[in-house]
């Protein structure tokens, strides 16, 4: 005796869907068939958004339905007084989603700054107080001298007066400037020694005397371009 092949529910719910001609056909003949071939079903509407259901709705007569959420929406659909008036809704297509490669800008290198360049503040020098001194005993030796020229009949004369204070000045003045060191020699070699009484004196003992010079327009003139350098 041959066996009865028998079919599980799952081999039924893996075949493929039949032609609607067979569905029509089947359902005139009165004969059951699957739930999987039903032509509304749970899937088919599950697949549309509730705007869409409560769309096809408003072409009905049915009422109380704005205010449900999907799934009262979908067990409202499904009851067997409305399940033919919504038989034309098909699954609805699955949109491919296209996956976009977002191109990453590289970051901008941020621009170097510029930076603007330190004006360096002028620095004041600091006066030399040993070269202060030195122009200030230049000033007072210059001022020993007078100017003699016109009643000497224009001839170039510098007199010196109290040549033994120009002498000890020019004596307390402590550098090693090479004009000041000449302006010196200078001196030493032009001083001479005057009696009060007029004439000249060799050595100190018993006789008054004071500091004379020779070659004063010499000396003025080298003092001078001296003061005029400090």
């Amino acid at each position: 005796m041959n066996k009865m092949n028998t079919i599980t529910q799952q081999e039924i719910d893996n075949l493929p869907p039949p032609p609607q001609e067979w569905l029509d056909d089947m359902k005139k003949e009165n004969k059951i068939i699957s739930s999987k071939y039903i032509m509304t079903t749970k899937e088919i509407l599950r697949s549309h958004p509730v705007t869409i259901l409560r769309k096809e709705i408003s072409k009905t007569n049915i009422k109380g339905y704005s205010k449900m959420k999907k799934n009262e929406v979908i067990e409202l659909m499904l009851k067997a007084e409305n399940k033919e008036k919504f038989k034309h809704i098909k699954m609805a297509k699955k949109k491919q989603r296209v996956k976009t490669e977002s191109k990453k800008e590289a970051p901008k290198k941020a621009e170097p700054v510029k930076a603007e360049p330190v004006k360096a503040k002028p620095v004041k020098a600091k006066p030399n107080k040993k070269r202060q001194e030195i122009k200030e005993k230049l000033k007072e030796l210059l001022s020993q001298f007078t100017d003699q020229t016109e009643n000497n009949g224009g001839d170039e004369l510098f007199e010196l007066s109290g040549a033994g204070d120009f002498i000890k000045t020019l004596s307390s003045i402590k550098s090693k400037d090479k004009d000041i060191i000449e302006l010196k020699k200078l001196v030493r070699e032009n001083k001479y020694k005057v009696s009060f009484e007029g004439g000249k004196v060799k050595g100190k003992q018993g006789v008054g005397w004071f500091w004379d010079m020779y070659n004063t327009n010499e000396i003025y003139r080298k003092l001078n371009a001296i003061n005029n350098k400090y």
